[in-house]
């Protein structure tokens, strides 16, 4: 243990005034930690006394006097700070391998060491997320998958429809996966007609079958829910416990994207174009797999998307659901059908999200080249209004709300339209000039296809470049 404190001997002391933010709480795996010191605001930082968070996170503890040092110590690896000195130490347990600025150094109030409980958990492989809105630190370990609780006590026998029904949202709303329900005097008419509108709703697929037991009729069920709806509510309640090992995962993976890539002096517009850019650059469209008919199961869902980085339309615009909702936009997803692929017209799905105020439609599976070409992203489909994505998308039910705004529409805000090829030229000219690599612009009432791209050469002095047109949005994309 000296080996690493010694290696850590550099000490200055910070006087911080702190800010006491009761009603600061942390989770650790949906479970709130209690300390006998509450959680405190520092600059910024949630701190937390040192032995309880790394007790909590599993590890030994230790002091180091001489050295003004905190280790924590686990079977794969160690971290160190030092009181007053703004940086975490990691170790192999032999020598430092590594370390870490934080914004906010270790400290001693009240006769507790504080330690800034992000970069400590981080520190330990576990991924960390702040919820201004409950003013909570949650907390998920690496490889934690909570159990799913399918049990329940046994079922009192319900005899009318109302009854029925009650019991069936309640298995639902617990997020039960297998449950049955016991019915006297109602007949398989009544109880399936009670549960396909429950179902339907609420669930990805459901089946339920039909036993008597003991002069009752016994309903088993069986369901899988929307991952992405899973997911969510897991994000919003604070609570893992219910996800099983695959919706754990894209929950770990969605909240480390959203750290990765959202901060929090982004506009919601900003937000928007981060996630739709990172998910068309990461992830394939599985064309051949669906041209063919032939399905996979996990890439119709934000597993795929996220986690194997392959999917059909579904899972991508679920994945944007969910790391748009965890960024803090109010965002749905849309089903209906894309026209003009062959065979006919076929199941789609993209999404529908609040920018200021007023709503848009965009389609991140077909702003993804097919096939992919790193570094390069469409933008004919980022928020559209009805009437634009009616081109050749139509939604399975129409409802009362109404995408007509282009403020943010990609072309309109960044003023990337043209009317002319001399207007083409200069624009392209004008964002060649400021180093771009890659330029999308749209046509405003002129021939897209009548472009004439000599220009571009002349520009450039390349003797190649990359190049999508999409006449029916008239936009046209250059990688240069």
């Amino acid at each position: 243990m000296k080996k690493l404190s010694v290696m850590l001997a550099l000490v200055f002391f910070m006087f911080v005034t702190p800010i006491y933010a009761g009603g600061i709480a942390v989770y650790l795996n949906g479970e709130e930690l209690v300390f006998d010191v509450p959680p405190q605001n520092i600059n910024g930082r949630v701190m937390v006394p040192f032995r309880a968070i790394g007790e909590a996170l599993g590890a030994e503890c230790y002091w180091v006097e001489e050295d003004n040092t905190v280790i924590m110590k686990k079977q794969d690896g160690m971290v160190g700070l030092i009181i007053g000195h703004n940086k975490m130490y990691l170790s192999d347990g032999e020598a430092v391998t590594g370390n870490i600025e934080l914004d906010v150094a270790p400290q001693i109030i009240n006769s507790r060491t504080l330690v800034p409980v992000r970069a400590v958990s981080e520190g330990f492989d576990c991924t960390v997320i702040w919820d201004g809105d409950t003013n909570s630190v949650l907390i998920t370990t690496s490889g934690y998958a909570a159990p799913v609780s399918n049990t329940e006590p046994e079922n009192s026998v319900v005899t009318s429809i109302s009854e029925f029904t009650d019991a069936l949202q309640k298995k639902l709303d617990a997020q039960n996966t297998e449950f049955t329900i016991m019915t006297s005097g109602l007949t398989e008419e009544d109880m399936t007609l009670a549960s396909i509108p429950i179902l339907s709703n609420s669930i990805r697929l459901g089946t339920f079958d039909y036993n008597n037991y003991e002069g009752n009729i016994e309903v088993s069920y069986k369901i899988e829910y929307i991952m992405a709806d899973m997911v969510i509510k897991a994000f919003k309640t604070k609570n893992t416990s219910n996800l099983n090992n695959q919706q754990l995962e894209v929950y770990n993976k969605a909240v480390s994207i959203i750290q990765n890539i959202i901060t929090e002096d982004m506009s919601d517009y900003e937000k928007e174009l981060k996630i739709h850019d990172y998910l068309a650059l990461n992830i394939s469209f599985d064309y051949d797999d669906y041209s063919a008919n032939f399905i996979i199961e996990e890439y119709y869902s934000p597993y795929g998307a996220l986690i194997k980085n392959k999917a059909e339309a579904e899972g991508i615009a679920e994945s944007f659901r969910i790391l748009a909702t965890m960024a803090g936009l109010d965002c749905d997803t849309m089903y209906g059908y894309f026209f003009g692929l062959n065979p006919g017209d076929r199941p789609h799905a993209w999404n529908r999200v609040k920018i200021d105020g007023e709503y848009y439609l965009l389609d991140v599976t077909f702003d993804t080249p097919v096939p992919s070409k790193p570094g390069l992203v469409l933008y004919a489909y980022f928020n559209l209004t009805d009437s634009q994505m009616g081109i050749d998308h139509e939604p399975y039910i129409f409802d009362d709300i109404k995408c007509t705004a282009t403020e943010y529409n990609y072309y309109i805000y960044n003023d990337l339209l043209f009317s002319s090829q001399d207007e083409f030229d200069r624009k392209f000219t004008e964002k060649f000039s400021e180093g771009g690599k890659y330029i999308t612009l749209k046509s405003d009432g002129f021939n897209i296809e009548e472009i004439d791209l000599n220009y571009i050469f002349l520009l450039t002095g390349k003797d190649e470049v990359m190049y999508y047109v999409m006449p029916e949005h008239g936009v046209i994309a250059i990688k240069l």
